[in-house]
């Protein structure tokens, strides 16, 4: 039976399955909740369920939700229904009857218990992935995650590649220690992360170079795109006690591909950057 979406009855669903002697039912209710860890929205979605291999449990599940569908039913449905209802129920319940649901009811538990284990694993296994994947310093994801994301389609993805050095960041360390080298880095990380489009992927690379993949541009409008990040870090300053140092950034900026990274041509672009003045950006020959 199908009901429309504003019926209550429509966050429930039932099984139950009456045969001689025996019977069992399912009955789970949408908890509205979603559980951590899943990847898909329907395999995520928590339910309130019951098993039961009790006859008279199951007979009573069945004879709430009968009463509750009767209105939508044929007369003779509903009659046949409680007719079979009422002949189960009186049947005795035998030794073997009670043993196996006992039994039954034990397996079910230690089921659900084992569904639970997983689900707690899964969501573990998922935290220490993110964990590993996680750049501390600058809260960006790094070279793992990167890896995994080139690695998700075999299908080619147009992008463009903007390889993003700090400018003078040794200078900093040298002359103010690294906790202020440390404040660099986490501005700058910030300001690409705040500034980059839906979509974009930003990672630190490693040291003083992040890496920005930005899907559906080309290279003038990459080369755009990345003028604007170095104006928009030049106009930054780091958190105090810091923030009388300056922010500079040079960028590399090569069209690719998902499945590739240009590195050759973005570390020769990046290079005639930094020849040519630093804190700007070009566009990789």
């Amino acid at each position: 039976m199908a009901f429309a979406p504003d019926d209550p009855r429509a966050a429930d669903w039932i099984l139950v399955l009456v045969r001689g002697a025996y019977a069992t039912a399912l009955v789970a209710q949408d908890a509205r909740t979603l559980a951590t860890g899943e990847l898909t929205l329907e395999a995520s979605r928590s339910f309130d369920a019951r098993w039961t291999f009790s006859r008279e449990a199951a007979l009573e599940d069945a004879r709430v939700q009968l009463a509750r569908l009767a209105s939508d039913l044929p007369v003779e449905v509903v009659a046949a229904a409680s007719r079979h209802l009422a002949a189960s129920s009186g049947l005795p319940l035998s030794d073997a009857e009670a043993r196996l649901a006992v039994a039954a009811e034990h397996l079910v538990s230690s089921i659900e218990a084992g569904q639970r284990r997983t689900s707690r694993l899964r969501v573990a296994l998922q935290d220490s992935r993110s964990l590993a994947e996680l750049d501390q310093l600058t809260g960006l994801q790094n070279r793992h995650f990167l890896e995994r994301y080139l690695g998700a389609e075999d299908r080619p993805v147009e992008l463009v590649t903007l390889l993003v050095d700090v400018d003078g960041l040794k200078a900093v360390n040298d002359g103010h220690g690294h906790a202020a080298g440390d404040a660099v880095l986490s501005a700058v990380a910030s300001l690409l992360r705040s500034h980059s489009r839906p979509g974009d992927v930003c990672v630190r690379w490693g040291g003083d170079e992040f890496l920005l993949l930005a899907p559906g541009l080309d290279g003038e409008a990459g080369l755009a795109f990345a003028s604007r990040l170095a104006r928009v870090v030049a106009q930054a300053r780091p958190a105090a006690p810091w923030d009388h140092l300056p922010l500079s950034i040079s960028i590399g900026v090569c069209p690719t591909q998902r499945t590739s990274l240009p590195l050759d041509r973005l570390d020769r672009a990046l290079y005639e950057v930094k020849r040519s003045g630093k804190g700007h950006a070009a566009l990789a020959a």
